[in-house]
Parts: structure tokens; sequence; C-alpha cells
């Protein structure tokens, strides 16, 4: 390592930056939209809109999109942690479990319940062990596989080299979905719940914020915007290939391609060497404080969105059969799910207040 580099790592930015708030955010609502009505159905495992059709094609297109959001959010994710936070192992393990595991249990109940009583599903084991019935909940397991590997990380004395190797581990990861893919013309099964899939994000937020800031500094805003339209261009052409050959809208739009991961490191780099030229931003007009309000509550919209969203969808696809009208359903559909994740948000907030104050009450007797 470097003695500019190790200057950098010593300051560290703050735990909550504006800018990364609002991206965040951003990225949430990107979720929100990426889980609404598309071409393909998920419920009924079958065309939404004619393959060949503008609409499905348009899905196409905007699901390559879409999927970045999840690996910025594990890029943050990684960006966040410190090597300040990893003075003990046991507590720093403690903490990530404490944080991922509870939601984990408790909202997976809470989506066994809503099958149960609102869609009278007959629950199955595999269901639950395969995430049927919360599709967002692999986030939680992925996020607590990359905090079990971030030990690595600060242990090891050549950062450079396991940035080097997180990057291979992606792509053999990413290659052996796509030869299933093209081999079985669908996608794996469970494909979204190891951490393979998208240690590299993770690793380059580590790297970035505690090894060597400015490794991405000699890029300009304007080459990093270059770059994210061709890795988007790289992973629309490749899923409109990949559709014509296998004939699988899921396959098509997977998270776990070489495609996705050109698509995605790129928009990385993009918002990264944005942010960079950006530095000390703060949200200041309510758009922007908004945003980040998303954001720091993105976890939050994140668990709870999919037991309002999927039913309002459900509905919508149920008795809207104009395929023009369908399709601008997505608007309201967006907006409701927002509306309701904000409400939910600020109970939870004030439940959380309440517990926080009872047992600081508590100690202080």
């Amino acid at each position: 390592m470097s003695v500019n580099a190790s200057a950098n790592a010593a300051k560290p930015t703050k735990r909550h930056e504006d800018y990364w708030d609002i991206i965040r955010g951003i990225c949430i609502l990107l979720v929100f939209a990426g889980h609404a009505i598309g071409g393909w159905n998920f419920i009924t495992n079958d065309f939404l809109y004619p393959p060949d059709g503008f609409y499905y094609n348009f899905w196409v297109c905007a699901r390559c999109l879409i999927n970045c959001s999840v690996p910025v959010f594990i890029f943050i994710s990684g960006y966040m942690v410190s090597s300040k936070y990893y003075d003990s192992l046991g507590s720093f393990y403690s903490r990530r479990a404490l944080r991922l595991l509870p939601p984990f249990v408790i909202w997976s109940a809470v989506y066994v319940l809503v099958e149960i009583f609102v869609y009278h599903t007959d629950i199955q084991i595999m269901g639950i062990t395969h995430f049927w019935y919360g599709i967002q909940l692999y986030y939680l397991p992925v996020l607590f596989q990359l905090a079990l590997f971030a030990p690595v990380f600060f242990i090891a004395g050549n950062k450079k080299a396991v940035l080097i190797a997180t990057l291979v581990i992606n792509l053999i990861n990413n290659t052996c979905h796509v030869i299933y893919h093209y081999t079985m013309g669908t996608i794996v099964p469970n494909e979204l719940v190891l951490g393979t899939g998208y240690i590299f994000f993770y690793t380059l937020g580590l790297y970035l914020r505690n090894t060597d800031p400015g490794m991405l500094k000699r890029i300009s805003v304007k080459l990093a915007s270059v770059m994210f339209a061709a890795g988007l261009a790289i992973y629309i052409t490749a899923s409109l290939v990949c559709m014509h050959f296998t004939n699988s809208a899921t396959a098509s739009t997977s998270f776990l391609t070489v495609a996705t991961l050109i698509c995605a490191v790129s928009a990385i780099v993009f918002l990264y060497v944005l942010r960079e030229h950006t530095r000390g931003y703060e949200a200041r007009n309510p758009v922007m404080r908004m945003l980040r309000w998303f954001g720091l509550h993105s976890l939050d919209f994140f668990l709870v969105h999919w037991v309002f969203e999927n039913y309002i969808k459900i509905w919508l696809i149920t008795n809207v059969k104009d395929p023009d009208l369908l399709f601008l359903c997505n608007v309201p559909l967006v907006a409701a799910t927002v509306i309701l994740c904000v409400i939910y948000s600020l109970i939870a907030d004030l439940i959380r207040g309440r517990i926080v104050k009872a047992s600081r009450t508590k100690t202080s007797v």
C-alpha cells in the first residue's frame, strides 16, 4: 500500500453521507419499478406482453438499468464499513448478525402469514427456503455472507490481490450462470442467494473506503458516463441475444451474467466519480431531502414494499385488460407503494424511538 493511499484511508468519510443516501433513495425507487408490472408475469410464469412487442422490449431495457440498483446497494454497504469498525472480530460479527438476522426471521414469518391469510397459499418448506413468499429477502443473507467475508479483506496484507481475486470469483460465478441459462433455458434455482454473485461489488466498496480512495481519480465524469452507457448497451444487447436463443425472460434479465457484472461495475464507477466531483454535497432542496430520507429508510422500504406492491400489482393485472392502460398503471402502482412505505417507516421510526427511550430509562434506573 502506498503512503498516500494510507494517508487517505486514515481519514474515512462519515458513515452517513448525503450523496450516498440520495443514491440509495434513487435505487430503492428503481427496485420498486423493477418489481412493478413488466413483460414477464411472475405470478403466472408467462409472458404478460408478446416477447417481440414494444412493451416487452421496453421492459427488458428498463430492467437492465434497474438491475444495477442491487449491486450499487451492495457496493455502498461495503463502502460504509470502515477499518475502525473492525476492532474486534466478535463485536463486528455480532453487530452484523443483530442488524440482519432478526429482520430476516421476522419478515420471513410476515410474508408466510401474508401468503396464508391474504392469498390462501398452501405453504411449502421449499417455498420458505427459496424465498417464494418474499422475493427480496435473499438480500439479507447475502449481506450477512459478505459481512462474514469482510475480515478477510482487513486481515490480508495485499488488499489489491483480494480485490482482483473477488473479481475473478464474481466472474466465474456469473459465467457459470450464463452457461446454465443457455444450456437449460432458464435461471439457476434460487440463483440470488450466494454472496459470490456480489462479492466484487462489496470488496470494491471496502477497497475504495479503506485502501485507495483515489483509485478512480483519473477518470472524468464524461469518461465515466461513456463507460456506463457502453456497459448498459452491452447488458441490453446480451439480454436480447439471450432471449432470442433461450426464450426465457428470467434468464435474459438475470442479475447474474457477465454482462450484468460489466454494467454494474460501470454504474458504480460512474457514481463514485460523480461523487468525487460533488464532494461535500448536502441535500438542501426538498426533492433531494426527500430522496435522502428514502435512502436512510431504504432497508425498511426494501423489506415491506412487497406486501403492498405485490397485492396492488395482482389486482391491476387481474382487473385491467387494456395492455396500454396496464403499462401506464405502473406509475400509480409505484407511487402507491412509496406512500405506503413512507407511512410504515414513520410508524416504525416512532416505535423504534420509544423502544430506545424505554431502554435508556431502564438503564439509568
